[in-house]
C-alpha cells in the first residue's frame, strides 16, 4: 500500500518496475511494486465508470478488481520480457531503448500490455491462475485502455495501447458495435490476436527495429472516429486520475 509519496506531481502510478538503467537491470534485474491501494481507488472511481459507458453490456459483469490486479502485476512482469541489450546488423553492440530511440517508450509500454495478457495465459496453463480469468482479464485491459488514453496519446502508455487497440480490432480479437458505440472482446479470437501482437512488439525489440516501429505506430497510433467518440462518451465527470491524501503528513506535523 502506498503511505506517503513526493516529488514531480504527475500521473500517480499503480506500479513500477526499477531501474530503468539496463546495465543494471541487465546485472541485477529489477524491483517491481505494485500499490494495491491505489489501484482500488483508480478501479473503482475511474476504470468501473469508464467501462459502464464504452464496453458492451453484457460483458460489464466480467469487469472485477482482481483481475484489474492480476492484469497490472502481468504487466510489471513483462517489462523484464525480451533483451535489453541487443546487437544490430551491422554488428553495433547496443541498448533496445538506444535502438528504438523515441519510439522505445510507447513500444515497450505496449509489449508489456500484451505481452502480460500472453503470460497470464502460460500462466493458467500451469495451474497458478483459475481458468475463469481470461476473459475478465481481457475486459480489464480494454476498459484500462480507455482509462489510459484519456492521459493524451502523445503519452507513452496511451500511444501504446491505441496501437494495440487498432491493431486487435483489425486482428478480430475486439470488435465495435456501431449501433451501441461500445467496444467488446470477441472470446473465440482474443487468444491468437494477443499472441500474434506480442510476437510483433517482441520481434521489433529484439530486432532494434527502429524503422518497423516508426511505420507501425505511425499506421495504428491514431484515434479513429470511433474511439474519439467513445472517449467523449465518458464525459469530464470521470476522473481522469486521483490525487491520494496521506494522514501520516498530517499526523507527522505534530511529532
Amino acid at each position: 500500500h502506498l503511505l506517503c509519496n513526493a516529488g514531480q506531481p504527475g500521473v500517480q502510478t499503480v506500479a513500477y518496475a526499477l531501474p530503468n538503467d539496463e546495465r543494471v537491470r541487465d546485472a541485477k534485474g529489477t524491483k517491481k511494486v505494485l500499490l494495491k491501494n491505489v489501484m482500488e481507488a483508480k478501479f473503482e472511481h475511474i476504470t468501473k465508470p469508464i467501462a459502464a459507458r464504452v464496453i458492451a453490456e453484457e460483458q460489464l459483469e466480467l469487469l472485477d478488481s482482481e483481475a484489474f490486479f492480476t492484469y497490472i502485476l502481468m504487466h510489471e512482469v513483462a517489462h523484464g520480457v525480451g533483451p535489453g541489450f541487443i546487437t544490430l546488423p551491422d554488428g553495433t553492440r547496443t541498448s533496445v531503448a538506444k535502438a528504438l530511440r523515441d519510439m522505445y517508450a510507447g513500444v515497450e509500454e505496449a509489449k508489456a500490455d500484451i505481452t502480460g495478457l500472453v503470460n497470464a495465459r502460460t500462466l493458467i496453463g500451469r495451474g497458478v491462475y483459475p481458468a475463469s480469468l481470461p476473459p475478465r482479464l481481457y475486459v480489464v485491459y480494454l476498459a484500462t485502455a480507455f482509462r489510459q488514453m484519456r492521459f493524451g496519446v502523445k503519452e507513452a502508455h496511451g500511444k501504446g495501447v491505441v496501437c494495440s487497440l487498432n491493431l486487435l480490432l483489425k486482428a478480430g480479437g475486439m470488435g465495435y458495435d456501431a449501433a451501441t458505440g461500445r467496444f467488446r472482446v470477441n472470446l473465440d479470437r482474443i487468444d491468437e490476436a494477443v499472441r500474434d501482437l506480442s510476437g510483433l512488439y517482441l520481434a521489433i525489440e529484439a530486432m532494434g527495429d527502429y524503422d518497423a516501429a516508426k511505420r507501425l505506430f505511425g499506421q495504428y497510433a491514431k484515434l479513429t472516429p470511433e474511439i474519439e467518440a467513445a472517449i467523449a462518451r465518458i464525459g469530464t465527470d470521470v476522473p481522469v486520475d486521483i490525487a491520494p491524501t496521506f494522514p501520516v503528513v498530517e499526523a507527522a506535523r505534530g511529532w
